[in-house]
């Protein structure tokens, strides 16, 4: 194949142009069997190829280069969509073709979205070093922010919640620092290139709401198949215990209050014959966010 054959005439080459123009385009073959994977649905082998497309990428054309973040882009999209596999093999009955397949457990399904994150991250921070580049700064003042747990900001959350959005506040603080770039000769290319890391920020920001959400309803999931089994305790995410199963004094599953379904029952019309109003619908619920 293609890419045997380049990486042989690599390991015969040496050190030079020659190599680098080689190895540029062994990544390029990485980049479309990976591309070709993933529209066939073989995300882990379409990793496999980004990962090596940015190994051959990077030293080369360094990190703020197009290529090198539509790689890094690449790949959070195969990890994103390795967990959303995983999601669909809890919530569903697998076909027969899905049976054969590996299950994807809790813990590796938040591993591939950690993996997703940090590569949309890094690929914010390729563009909006490229901008950067264009607009004569430095792309390492503007690329480079100090955590926020580790800077001892206080912005309301604890630490555990900062750890959840530190990526999304990463890009939004480096956004700010790329709002005010503007060069009169580059104008529709670093306009492009704010879109898209404006369209990374929405991935990101979506993926961490996704993620809270799907671990209140593992939470509760979880409650509910012990309630089943009727095991007795159940551990809470703040360390308190609820009671389920046959106990002395109730026999069903304590839920807190904000982690119960909310739902719109049609109530029933109380029977009176001297009433001749109709019977009213069911109240519209306002949706929280």
């Amino acid at each position: 194949t293609a890419r045997l054959i380049t990486a042989r005439m690599i390991e015969l080459s040496k050190e030079g142009e020659r190599r680098k123009k080689l190895e540029l385009d062994l990544s390029q073959v990485h980049l479309r069997l990976g591309d070709l994977q993933r529209a066939n649905g073989r995300y882990s082998e379409a990793i496999a190829d980004y990962l090596k497309c940015l190994e051959l990428r990077q030293p080369h054309l360094g990190f703020y280069n197009r290529k090198v973040a539509d790689t890094h882009y690449n790949l959070g999209l195969s990890y994103m969509s390795l967990a959303s596999e995983g999601d669909k093999q809890q919530v569903k009955t697998p076909t027969t073709e899905q049976v054969n397949q590996p299950i994807i457990s809790p813990e590796i399904r938040e591993e591939y979205r950690d993996n997703a994150l940090t590569h949309y991250l890094e690929g914010g921070k390729s563009f909006a070093g490229q901008i950067a580049c264009f607009c004569g700064a430095n792309p390492e003042e503007i690329t480079i922010v100090e955590p926020a747990v580790q800077s001892g900001k206080t912005t309301g959350m604890d630490e555990k919640e900062l750890l959840a959005t530190e990526r999304s506040v990463t890009l939004k603080t480096i956004r700010l620092r790329i709002a005010t770039l503007d060069n009169d000769h580059d104008k529709d290319a670093i306009s492009d290139l704010k879109e898209i890391v404006d369209e990374i920020q929405e991935i990101i920001d979506e993926a961490e709401s996704a993620k809270k959400a799907i671990s209140e309803v593992s939470e509760i999931k979880a409650k509910a198949q012990a309630a089943a089994e009727g095991d007795g305790e159940v551990v809470n995410a703040d360390g308190s215990t609820t009671s389920i199963g046959f106990g002395n004094s109730t026999a069903s599953a304590s839920v807190p209050e904000s982690a119960q379904p909310m739902m719109v029952v049609r109530k029933k019309k109380r029977p009176n014959e001297d009433s001749k109003m109709p019977a009213k619908g069911p109240s519209k619920v306002q949706k929280t966010e």
